[in-house]
């Protein structure tokens, strides 16, 4: 495999329990680094002080402040703070190219905040991706900054991707020459996770009918599923449904629930830390992922490696994510009774159940991968690299210590920087990230 240096990935968010993009981020960073690959994460907006602490796999985060080009019409002190503010990227994006090898950037979801660092890029000839990940396109007005970003990402971009087929066919319709840059590398589940579901032995003692896990949004559907569930609840009086997550239809929820009068049956648990999500897959039954439109949401494919079969609706990438019929079903979003039907159709019948959580889970470790998301991406580095013009000319490699620290960092480190590579004969986990001290 050729060489392809040190790779950056820039992120609005990062690890945690800051939603999707923020995990599939880490877990690209950590399955990267299994591979041998350097890799430095900045995290947009991210506070740093004096000191650095790493990450849970061991990596530094680099925090970057860049603002897109709408604070221009703040008046002078916009202009300002804008061209100030892209200055000091440029020198920072030069100063990690050359001391640290950083060959190509890999943006993690598109944003116009973005702008100045994509456009250093092209003076410094670096070749970028950009991986799209759902709302960074459905959310996008006609005519917005956030628009105009998007249609500069998917023309100045090497490469492109989008974590489904479905994303990627919405994304044509807002930037028609995205198809002729772009592949479709889905999502991996997080190592965490991963591990989490080797010790899954008891398929049948589970106590949670109906399991929802995201955001409390109207995007993601929480209301048709109430309504879905009332008629549920009339054909199989015991069903029970867990809420895990909050946000901002929580309230409208729970009237919605009394209303119908179905307290008994529903629990709102609440923002549950992304590490112990595992639990609830463990005790579920069947997964609802009733959205109004998705990329590709992972509590999909971490559901099915926990063997949880997933009624959801066919829109986006959701399609790809599930075998209809086999590891779950699919159903026109807001058609109440063909969910009621579906549901029904895993819940009343145990052998059904049984035999679609055994091609859940099979299904989940063939396509969902950390190690397989890993090796596309560095094909893909490959191939971007192969552009002569985007060529960078990286005068020293990353050369870190033995292994990761597990403390934190002084900030008198090298220029304020510090980096961290994974060995051979390192835990896969480790991750390789830098830190940066501001001013």
């Amino acid at each position: 495999m050729r060489d392809t240096g040190t790779v950056l990935i820039i992120t609005p968010w990062y690890g945690g329990s800051d939603g999707g993009v923020a995990i599939s981020a880490e877990t690209l960073a950590a399955a990267l680094v299994h591979r041998g690959i350097g890799v430095l994460v900045a995290v947009l907006d991210r506070p740093s002080g004096k000191r650095f602490e790493y990450g849970r796999h061991g990596e530094l985060l680099l925090g970057l402040t860049s603002y897109g080009p709408e604070v221009r019409r703040l008046g002078a002190k916009g202009w300002l703070g804008y061209y100030r503010r892209a200055f000091t990227l440029g020198v920072m994006l030069a100063y990690l190219v050359v001391r640290y090898g950083v060959r190509v950037v890999h943006f993690q979801y598109s944003m116009s905040s973005f702008t100045p660092i994509r456009a250093w890029l092209r003076v410094m000839r670096i070749p970028f991706v950009v991986t799209f990940h759902g709302s960074d396109v459905h959310q996008v007005g006609i005519g917005t900054e956030a628009a105009r970003s998007l249609n500069d990402m998917v023309s100045f971009a090497n490469r492109i991707t989008t974590v489904s087929e479905g994303l990627l066919s919405e994304l044509a319709k807002r930037s028609p020459g995205a198809t002729t840059v772009a592949d479709v590398i889905p999502n991996a589940i997080p190592l965490d996770i991963w591990d989490a579901a080797e010790d899954l032995t008891d398929r049948q003692s589970r106590d949670i009918d109906m399991l929802f896990v995201g955001n409390l949004r109207r995007v993601k559907g929480p209301d048709f599923l109430l309504d879905a569930f009332r008629i549920l609840v009339s054909y199989r009086p015991s069903t029970s449904l867990v809420f895990v997550g909050s946000g901002e239809m929580e309230e409208q929820l729970r009237i919605q629930v009394r209303d119908a009068g179905i307290e008994d049956h529903v629990v709102f648990a609440g923002r549950v830390d992304h590490n112990n999500v595992a639990d609830y897959y463990r005790r579920a039954r069947v997964l609802a992922v009733p959205s109004r439109n998705e990329g590709a949401p992972l509590v999909a494919a971490e559901a099915q490696l926990f063997g949880v079969p997933v009624v959801a609706t066919s829109v986006g990438g959701l399609p790809q994510t599930i075998c209809d019929g086999e590891t779950g079903a699919l159903v026109p979003f807001g058609d109440a009774a063909a969910f009621v039907s579906a549901c029904r159709h895993f819940l009343d019948d145990n052998d059904r159940w049984t035999r679609a959580s055994i091609a859940a889970g099979a299904w989940a470790r063939s396509h969902f991968s950390p190690d397989l998301m890993a090796s596309r991406y560095a094909d893909l580095y490959e191939r971007v690299l192969q552009v002569p013009r985007h060529t960078a000319d990286a005068r020293t490699s990353l050369r870190p210590p033995r292994r990761a620290q597990a403390a934190s960092v002084s900030g008198d480190e090298t220029a304020g920087l510090a980096v961290a590579r994974a060995q051979p004969g390192d835990s896969p986990s480790v991750a390789i990230a830098v830190a940066d001290r501001r001013d």
